[in-house]
């Protein structure tokens, strides 16, 4: 286990040059370096008084000290991720980690559970909390100068982190005669924003990968370990992407009322005249060109299920598209979702641009993936929502008019993630997998929503709506809100107008579903195009892999062919995604192996 390790020294940061405006700039440069190449630093000088780090430390080594019966009165409860044990067991064959942990919730204080806050040693509930305050004074320095680096507004990232929620995880090693044989904790990133790690006593153990290679680290003694988790990575990303990338452009709802009632031509950056050369076939049941249609309530009747499996895994393998009937959605959901919606965009244009994309964050009203001033431009407005997890939601850019309009949205969100997971569980059972590690990948349901409204173009013919692409989600359902069509789908080489069914869903298979189905599913190119007398709107809820996933073939479907694609962490497909325009099957061509 020990072998092949490397000796590189990780980042040092000091806080006090931090903080000492003679030598802020460059030692913030360092920082930002640091978490860039690295992902990890030491922090020295970082001002917790070390009689706080004196008392935790000795009151921790005692509650290990103490007999396994004293520690089992703090034991892990099901349903609750706090107390003595050990996380992350998930199935009764997994290899397990040579450690045991005690895992509390800090902060926000109302959240703690007093019952695994240990009350032996006499003192240690105290140096917790002191410990717990000093730290994440810490954390919003850093977090102030890590904007700095990134070039946002530090009050953006704060707001991310508003409260400080914040927890806790020692653990103990026990020394292992085989120690070769054995791992104290399993690779892995943290999902956090970011990590502060002490080391308790002088025996060190704590290994980074860095460009392929295992680095032993030596931890300083009082210096804290700080690590990017896996939310900061997040959020550079969407700042890159949003301030390094995302260009403004004009609110295309404003050039459509001038465009349209003049003779003037729309501004050249939205002519698409490559887009309207294409050959369009129209959907339909007299047509070799009709996209399938799924039920799921033949799906979840036994009678009927084999069958409908089947032509659901024939669907997403020929065409990567189908609409889906009888999916459960309750139509006072749906109808009121589509009204405040519909309602939404008539406002005038000053209440919209209210929730206007702002640097650093990718949500709002605007529009997405404009990377140069030279840029073909689509004829949309967008307005695009992180729905859950729940904690991640925020809610100033959640409209407040209509004032129904946030209960719509979030009881569509939790309706439409009941019906993703059923669809996973069924097209586990038709690539022939374990449901289980499918819907790991998808774990808590990370999903967004994309809201958008396609004006009206007096030359539509010579615009697009939305550049052709594929979703870099998992599963993508859509909503036609109105009754205008202007979905299609690239088959065979040829665009389908997709005529979609009055409360139906459009789902289509995003690039993770492809990647992890080994290719079986395809992800396929769609655009949208406009009419030219009538608005379009149509919403759009992505469904996202976990974002410590691992994006790969899944190991069951890996034969005798090998993998068709590369594997990758899904915050790197993400980055890669998210800071490119919009490229019909680059990325996931791009992927392949």
């Amino acid at each position: 286990m020990f072998r092949h390790l490397h000796k590189l020294t990780i980042p040092i940061i000091d806080l006090n040059k931090l903080l000492d405006p003679r030598s802020s700039k460059d030692e913030c440069a360092k920082l930002g370096s640091a978490c860039e190449l690295w992902g990890s630093f030491q922090l020295i000088n970082h001002g917790l008084p070390e009689e706080v780090i004196h008392n935790f430390r000795n009151d921790m080594i005692e509650f290990f000290k103490q007999p396994l019966e004293a520690k089992k009165t703090y034991s892990m409860v099901p349903g609750n991720l706090q107390g003595y044990g050990q996380l992350f067991v998930v199935s009764e064959d997994q290899k397990l980690d040579w450690a045991d942990m005690l895992s509390l919730v800090l902060r926000p204080s109302d959240s703690r559970d007093m019952r695994f806050w240990p009350s032996t040693p006499a003192s240690f509930r105290d140096t917790i909390d002191r410990y717990s305050s000093e730290a994440a004074k810490v954390v919003s320095c850093l977090l102030r100068f890590l904007a700095m680096d990134m070039g946002v507004q530090p009050e953006l990232l704060l707001e991310i982190f508003g409260g400080q929620p914040q927890n806790l995880r020692m653990t103990y090693y026990p020394p292992c005669r085989q120690a070769d044989k054995v791992v104290g904790l399993s690779p892995h990133t943290d999902g956090t924003g970011l990590t502060l790690l002490l080391q308790v006593n002088d025996v060190q153990g704590l290994q980074i990968r860095k460009d392929g290679k295992w680095i032993a680290v030596n931890a300083f003694d009082g210096a804290f370990i700080v690590n990017c988790g896996d939310i900061l990575e997040r959020e550079t990303v969407m700042a890159h992407a949003e301030a390094g990338g995302y260009l403004p452009v004009p609110n295309v709802q404003a050039l459509a009322q001038t465009y349209n009632t003049s003779e003037e031509q729309v501004p050249e950056r939205y002519i698409r005249d490559e887009e309207g050369a294409d050959e369009v076939i129209v959907d339909g049941p007299d047509t070799s060109f009709a996209i399938p249609i799924i039920d799921l309530n033949k799906l979840l009747d036994p009678r009927s299920s084999k069958d409908e499996c089947a032509k659901l895994g024939s669907a997403c393998e020929q065409w990567g598209f189908f609409q889906l009937v009888n999916h459960g959605l309750p139509e006072e959901v749906i109808h009121n979702f589509r009204n405040d919606m519909i309602e939404f965009f008539k406002q005038p244009l000053e209440a919209k641009k209210t929730y206007s994309m702002i640097p650093g964050n990718l949500q709002g009203y605007g529009q997405h993936f404009v990377v140069s001033e030279d840029q073909k431009l689509d004829w949309a407005d967008m307005f695009s929502l992180v729905l859950r997890p729940s904690d991640s939601r925020d809610m100033r850019f959640w409209p407040s008019n209509p004032a129904s309009f946030r209960d719509s949205i979030d009881r569509y969100s939790s309706e439409a993630a009941k019906v993703v997971s059923c669809l996973l569980r069924f097209l586990a059972m038709d690539m022939g997998v374990q449901p289980e590690p499918l819907l790991e990948i998808f774990r808590g349901q990370p999903q967004s929503l994309r809201m958008t409204y396609y004006p009206p173009c007096r030359q539509a013919d010579k615009v697009v709506g939305l550049s052709p692409h594929t979703d870099g989600t998992g599963l993508t359902l859509l909503l036609q809100v109105n009754d205008v069509h202007g979905l299609q789908i690239r088959k065979d080489g040829k665009w389908v107008a997709v005529n979609a069914l009055d409360g139906a869903l459009i789902v289509n298979c995003g690039d993770i579903l492809e990647i992890l189905s080994n290719g079986k599913y395809r992800s396929i190119e769609h655009r949208a195009v406009v009419h030219p007398i009538e608005e379009r709107m149509s919403a759009a809820v992505f469904h996202h892999p976990r974002h410590d996933a691992t994006v790969g073939p899944l190991s069951e479907l890996v034969k005798d062919g090998g993998s068709r694609y590369s594997s990758m962490a899904y915050m790197d497909f993400r980055k890669r995604f998210f800071s490119a325009k919009l490229d019909g099957r680059g990325l996931i061509e791009s992927l392949r192996s």
